[in-house]
């Protein structure tokens, strides 16, 4: 409660919500099971922080994500037909259960999928009859996440959702000697390319995820892992401010999702390495930018 109540503060007016289950073996199509156990993304811990959100006057995103150990969504492929068909089988089994939690709940939006890369460039045919089963329970709007380069450039099934949705991690420099302008500069060159994407598909844009760690040099490669790397909240700064700057006018961009926001606010103390803006730097950047997107 304590950490919702703090984005409130901070003028945010939308959060995600990521329930995760998961996969053993990205080529190997078995059950997906709906995670239950106390302590996890469970259904109750869903519900309870949706309608914590809806009395803080926030909407709410349910973003259901697989999650692969040693790997990724990204390498989700198989060799046969019946192993796509059998995964395509649990995968909507799994995503129906929280498009029905989503309509019961009258949740804001749902994105069906993240970072699929091979499955949904291999299979789009698909995820379209996935979309039509999703849309026979959930009434309201509906995203997917993809991932930065070649799924988002290339991903054919935009105009069956209700938004373009992505998860954006495009390197903006190398090195830890980048100066703002040139953060600046290529975070455009992103925009500029997600633009027309958006024109083309006729669909306005989230970026359902997007972030920066607290290291030096965040922008050489923004979704990686730390790494040893050492703490820097300025260089986090920066980033956060260069995507503001960049988006604060571009009225095809409907929504931000920074990723990502603790559950518990003391998670890892101040001094850490991890994507959160709480009690750093950037935090305050945010609660500047949020005012004036309202």
């Amino acid at each position: 409660m304590q950490s919702l109540e703090k984005l409130k503060q901070l003028n945010t007016n939308a959060i995600g919500i990521v329930p995760y289950s998961f996969m053993r073996d990205p080529n190997q199509a078995s059950n997906i099971p709906v995670v239950g156990g106390p302590g996890m993304e469970n259904d109750e811990s869903i519900i309870f922080s949706h309608y914590h959100a809806k009395a803080l006057g926030m909407a709410s995103m349910l973003k259901p994500q697989i999650w692969l150990g040693r790997s990724w969504p990204g390498d989700v492929s198989f060799k046969t037909e019946e192993e796509w068909l059998t995964f395509f089988h649990n995968y909507s089994k799994w995503i129906i259960h929280y498009a029905m939690i989503a309509e019961m709940h009258q949740m804001d939006l749902l994105c069906i999928g993240v970072e699929f890369v091979k499955a949904t460039i291999q299979r789009p045919d698909d995820w379209r009859q996935l979309i039509a089963s999703i849309r026979n329970v959930y009434s309201g709007p509906i995203t997917y996440a993809a991932n930065w380069g070649e799924e988002f450039e290339q991903l054919s099934f935009w105009e069956d959702l209700d938004y373009i949705g992505l998860n954006c991690y495009y390197p903006l420099g190398e090195g830890e000697k980048v100066n703002k302008k040139e953060l600046n500069k290529a975070f455009k060159a992103v925009i500029k390319k997600a633009e027309k994407i958006s024109r083309n598909a006729q669909r306005p844009l989230l970026l359902t995820e997007i972030g920066f760690r607290s290291i030096q040099g965040p922008w050489e490669n923004p979704h990686a892992q730390a790494d040893g790397c050492d703490f820097n909240e300025d260089h986090q700064e920066w980033c956060y401010e260069t995507v503001f700057k960049t988006i604060q006018d571009e009225d095809w961009i409907h929504g931000i999702f920074w990723w990502k926001w603790p559950s518990y606010l003391d998670y890892r103390g101040r001094e850490n390495t991890s994507f959160t803006p709480n009690r750093k730097k950037a935090e305050e950047t945010v609660q500047r930018y949020f005012a004036r997107l309202k």
